[in-house]
């Protein structure tokens, strides 16, 4: 769902293949790990934006939520 939206937003789509979450191993940071990510070029080229095996974002779950 999330991707769906970043994408409504954007000129060049995400592509991400599994999304891992890992709420309590950093309690109260959370983890947020987009796996096999690709954004493709908004101007035609075969080559990607973007390719990463990886990306993290990583917050603290109290100032999501406040």
């Amino acid at each position: 769902m999330g991707i769906s939206k970043l994408n409504s937003h954007l000129k060049a789509p995400v592509v991400v293949k599994t999304i891992d979450l890992d709420l309590f191993s950093g309690f109260p940071r959370v983890r947020v790990v987009l796996n096999d990510v690709l954004i493709e070029d908004p101007f035609g080229s075969e080559d990607p934006l973007i390719r990463a095996d990886e990306v993290g974002l990583g917050m603290n779950v109290f100032n999501v939520i406040m």
